[in-house]
């Protein structure tokens, strides 16, 4: 038997039945190491909590080891805990801001995984705060500073620090599209950023899922396929939309209704999925920096906006030479 590829479907299985509380088929047998390669697999795209929520309804017969329940029962506590310590830190800091008179916006994390079913068991990074304008960013750094913590700032004059063991990133730039269609479009395109160059895992497949259920009907479908089509995202939605189709089986009810969408062939959906899986989140399952570029050229070459492409251009050959 091979036990990747029977890890990799009861992964998918778990996955959904996890986000639409649909019966998990288990239709071979499933061994102790193939339990093993799936805790393993979750902890790779950092699905491991929501997991736990379809593995925790199988019925006793599923045959995972006791010392694997285990496994699984202390990962879930960890993010539960950790997420707690980050609610929080996202409590002080919202009053700090309200005292100094700062708009500050909480973006994904936290945010996202209140779209889950368990928002608890959503793994979160760190938390992303974001400032409208130059001069709110600058005054909330300042703020850090005053309160003597130290403030780094990354490659795209991002800030960021650590905050009772949480990281805190502040964002000035990006996309500022108003209202839910904005909320939407940030889960679309962090999905094609980090897939371009770092790598992205099945939690943010996950997380767009999740976001289109959230907001379906909070928002008029032509007014986000006028956003997709100004900022050249339309081809690449439609990727991300068959993906969700094919692999995570969402609802049709869900999805926003584009009448300017394209069919994908289902090779292209194939690799975007290898390259996802390859990757594991933010490419922590990569074995080399750029590890399957031909594929993931090939992919946003075909589906990605033109503007898109040469930022991901200038990324690359600025990596590869400093």
């Amino acid at each position: 038997m091979n036990t990747e590829c029977c890890s990799e479907r009861l992964f998918f299985s778990l996955l959904r039945s996890a986000l639409w509380g649909t019966p998990v088929r288990i239709d071979e047998p499933v061994d102790a190491t193939v339990w093993a390669d799936l805790l393993q697999l979750a902890k790779r795209h950092a699905v491991q909590g929501i997991l736990y929520d379809a593995i925790k309804e199988l019925p006793p017969d599923a045959g995972m080891p006791r010392g694997q329940v285990a496994e699984w029962l202390l990962e879930v506590d960890r993010i539960e805990h950790f997420n707690a310590r980050m609610r929080a830190v996202i409590d002080v800091q919202r009053k700090v801001w309200q005292r100094y008179g700062i708009e500050a916006i909480l973006l994904k994390g936290i945010t996202v995984a209140a779209m889950y079913p368990v928002p608890e068991h959503r793994i979160c990074g760190d938390i992303d705060w974001w400032l409208p304008d130059n001069d709110s960013w600058q005054r909330s750094v300042d703020v850090v500073r005053n309160n003597k913590i130290a403030v780094s700032f990354d490659s795209d004059g991002d800030a960021y620090y650590e905050l009772n063991g949480v990281v805190v990133e502040h964002h000035h730039k990006g996309l500022k599209w108003p209202g839910t269609v904005g909320e939407l479009l940030m889960l679309n395109t962090h999905i094609l950023h980090h897939a371009a160059v770092t790598g992205i895992g099945m939690r943010h497949i996950c997380d767009l899922a999740m976001g289109c259920k959230y907001f379906k009907g909070k928002y008029a479908d032509s007014e986000y396929e006028q956003a997709l089509r100004k900022l050249g995202l339309l081809r690449w939605t439609d990727l991300l939309h068959s993906t969700l189709r094919r692999v995570m089986n969402i609802p049709e009810e869900y999805l926003p209704v584009l009448p300017g969408a394209r069919p994908v062939p289902d090779k292209d959906v194939d690799k975007f999925v290898r390259l996802v899986m390859t990757d594991g989140n933010f490419g922590m399952d990569r074995a080399q920096r750029y590890s399957g570029f031909f594929l993931r050229a090939g992919l946003f070459l075909k589906y990605a906006p033109w503007a898109f492409i040469g930022r991901w251009l200038r990324l690359i050959i600025g990596r590869t030479f400093r």
